[in-house]
């Protein structure tokens, strides 16, 4: 009955497509051939066409109905399953298959149990096969016999997984730029992983963008992007957190760095609704990016001195990461560390440390950061950090909740008077020779702060300097030094200690003269936390003696005499004067006098003197003495005095330069013995005028310019004499 139903069916068809003339191929009912319960008789299932069936009983037993469709070209398909819903508690289920040369099976997927009485429709998953032929086994029980129908509706497609993506060696590849869908399905009563191939053309960054159809359920989705190690193990470079259905549909990894070469992505998840889902890379060429194999010492990215390598932080195989970055000196300097990143508001942090790895393959700091809060900053600078000659590391290590991106850079300069960063004992103690400056930060190492040492040697006995250094003004805190003497058997023992030096009020500290032996001797420079970072510089000198008791002695209109008393083993004195706000050298002298010439008459200038001593390091010098004091005034002339009826004389001048104002006098005799008239008038006059002389009478007129300094009058000389008989 069942073939004479199909062959009715199939001539129906036949004439309607004879009559209406087309071509197009409809889909169609068609029923099975009882015969179809083994894959060699399998009944065809053209694409699209429903065919139905029966699972009976053959020879007491239940029967396996099996059909074979065929794929023209690569694409995806859906498995409809539909049966006569029933009040039994019969099932169907059924596995798509495709037979492999060896006459085993390579399962695309298996349903789960089909029960009647639920439901009479049921779609599978969809599923991306490659062109080719496959197979559809229907089971389960057949004590009612319940109807079924099975189509296959395929659309051709090249961007979707092949279902036998099960392993590395089974990956689809995946084209840098492109999506490629897919969905976890069950096989063989269980779930999958599936598996993408993508090759790198250079080295450059990536981001996995994964996208998936929101959905009401509890289904999530992880996955692993790898390389596949040549002992067959994997190296993970990012493990993504669960990516849940019904949370989102579109997740994006963070900025992965990835050198040249074949990488894998593992999907893996939960199938039970069967969200469809897809995965692109997206790829920039860059070779300023982190290889994310970075991560230990042994497998450090290579840091170029002055350019920027930039990472994230991000999980691998549930765990979050260091990443690891190598410089190296080509000889004796200084460097700065800049670290960027983008400012996110979020709790994550970064910090880092530099170190060089020593031969026991344990770590020497260098220098630890602190914590830095993406919400606070996007750029952070270290200290100056002195190092030798060498190669060194750079853990960067925080939270990775936000995958922030971050940039670093080694700033490097090369210089050889700045301290190593591992003098942080009379053990090792940078050299430090006489007369000459080296410089340091006092930094945080291992969360901690340091003290730095510096070891001189003394080859006679004399008396020395030590100058601690700091021009930053705005550092909030102070340091200190202390002078340690060698006394054998590695002891040293304390021998000064200097006060404190705050940057913001002073920036020269001296430890004044100190009468040393011969010998080794260490200085330790340490300082308050909130002074950390600061520049410092640190000097040992042979020592001169303070000049002291600087006077002046006498003025002229264009000089000034100065003296002061002898300053201990100096060999001569250096001193200065001040001309239009900058210091120039006035002269030198062996002596304790010395005149500066070369004036303006009136000026008051600004003088400073020195002591030096000529040493083996050349010349040292005392601090300067300053004094402020002024030359004499220009000799005023006089002109001639004028006298009328009211028996007034008027005294004349010509004025001068550089005055507070004159001095006028009148007396009755040659010898100004008896002044009868004084009088300071401006500096802006150049006559006086006063009145009630005796007739007939003769007087006697002089003028003087002065110049008022520190409240005392300077005057210059009296002009010449004058006289003129009243009338």
């Amino acid at each position: 009955m069942k073939k004479l139903i199909s062959l009715l069916v199939a001539a129906l068809l036949i004439v309607s497509t004879f009559v209406f003339g087309g071509s197009t191929a409809f889909a169609a009912d068609v029923y099975e051939s009882e015969n179809n319960d083994s894959r060699e008789r399998a009944n065809y299932l053209s694409l699209g066409d429903t065919i139905h069936g029966t699972l009976v009983y053959k020879s007491g037993s239940g029967e396996v109905d099996y059909y074979k469709f065929v794929l023209p070209s690569d694409g995806r398909i859906n498995v409809k399953f539909t049966n006569n819903k029933a009040d039994c508690s019969d099932y169907f289920y059924f596995n798509v298959y495709q037979q492999a040369e060896s006459n085993s099976r390579r399962i695309v997927y298996s349903s789960d149990y089909l029960y009647c009485r639920d439901s009479g429709s049921f779609t599978s998953p969809t599923l991306g096969l490659p062109k080719g032929t496959y197979y559809i086994a229907v089971d389960g029980t057949t004590d009612n016999h319940v109807p079924y129908g099975v189509t296959v509706q395929f659309t051709a497609k090249n961007n979707w997984e092949t279902e036998y993506n099960e392993s590395s060696g089974t990956a689809d590849p995946l084209d840098l730029g492109k999506t490629r869908y897919g969905t976890l399905v069950y096989k063989s009563g269980s779930g999958e992983v599936d598996y993408y191939k993508f090759v790198l053309p250079s080295d450059g960054r990536i981001n996995v963008k994964f996208t998936n159809n929101k959905a009401d359920c509890s289904d999530y989705f992880y996955f692993n992007v790898y390389q596949q190690a040549e002992s067959n193990s994997r190296r993970i470079v990012y493990s993504s957190d669960y990516l849940y259905c019904r949370d989102s549909g579109s997740f994006t990894s963070p900025t992965l760095g990835l050198p040249k070469g074949t990488y894998y992505i593992a999907v893996d998840g939960t199938t039970d609704n069967h969200v469809p889902y897809g995965v692109t890379v997206q790829f920039t060429a860059k070779n300023n990016w982190e290889t994310e194999y970075n991560e230990s010492s042994g497998t450090a990215d290579p840091l170029d001195l002055g350019k920027t390598r930039y990472g994230t932080l991000v999980y691998k195989s549930g765990s979050g990461e260091v990443d690891y970055y190598k410089f190296v000196l080509p000889s004796d300097g200084r460097i700065n560390v800049k670290f960027t990143n983008n400012k996110a508001d979020c709790s994550d942090y970064f910090y880092f440390n530099v170190y060089q790895q020593a031969e026991s393959n344990s770590r020497r700091i260098v220098y630890s950061s602190d914590y830095l809060y993406c919400r606070d900053s996007g750029s952070f600078t270290s200290p100056t950090l002195g190092l030798p000659k060498g190669t060194y590391y750079i853990a960067v290590d925080g939270t990775t909740d936000n995958h922030v991106p971050y940039g670093v850079t080694v700033q490097f300069t090369a210089k050889n008077n700045w301290e190593t960063e591992y003098n942080e004992s009379s053990g090792t103690a940078d050299p430090l020779d006489l007369g000459k400056t080296r410089y340091g930060t006092l930094v945080y190492k291992s969360g901690s702060g340091e003290v730095d040492y510096y070891k001189f040697i003394i080859k006679s006995n004399d008396i020395y300097t030590v100058k601690l250094t700091n021009e930053n003004k705005s550092a909030d805190g102070y340091e200190y030094f202390h002078i340690y003497k060698y006394t054998g058997n590695n002891q040293i023992s304390g021998y000064y200690e200097s006060k404190y030096l705050y940057p913001k009020d002073k920036k020269v500290l001296s430890s004044g003269l100190l009468n040393l032996d011969a010998g080794t001797y260490y200085v330790c420079v340490d300082g308050s936390v909130k002074d950390r970072y600061s520049k410092y510089g640190i000097c040992v000198d042979f020592g001169v003696g303070k000049l002291t008791g600087l006077k002046v002695t006498g003025r002229t209109t264009s000089s000034i005499k100065l003296a002061w008393k002898a300053a201990q083993n100096a060999s001569g004195y250096e001193v200065q004067k001040k001309v239009n706000g900058k210091w120039t050298a006035a002269g030198s002298a062996t002596g304790t006098k010395y005149s500066v010439t070369k004036l303006k008459a009136g000026a008051v200038y600004e003088l400073r003197a020195r002591a030096f001593r000529e040493t083996p390091t050349g010349k040292v010098y005392s601090a300067w003495k300053t004094i402020k004091n002024l030359t004499k005034p220009e000799t005023v002339t006089a002109g001639t005095p004028k006298t009328n009826s009211k028996h007034q004389i008027a005294a004349y001048w010509t004025a001068v330069a550089n005055k507070t104002g004159y001095r006028v006098q009148i007396a009755s005799d040659k010898d100004f013995k008896k002044v009868v008239a004084s009088k300071l008038v401006s500096a802006k006059s150049t006559s006086f005028k006063t009145g009630n002389f005796t007739k007939g009478k003769t007087y006697y007129i002089r003028v003087k310019a002065y110049v008022t300094f520190d409240g005392v009058n300077y005057s210059g000389s009296w002009s010449k004499v004058k006289s003129i008989k009243c009338n």
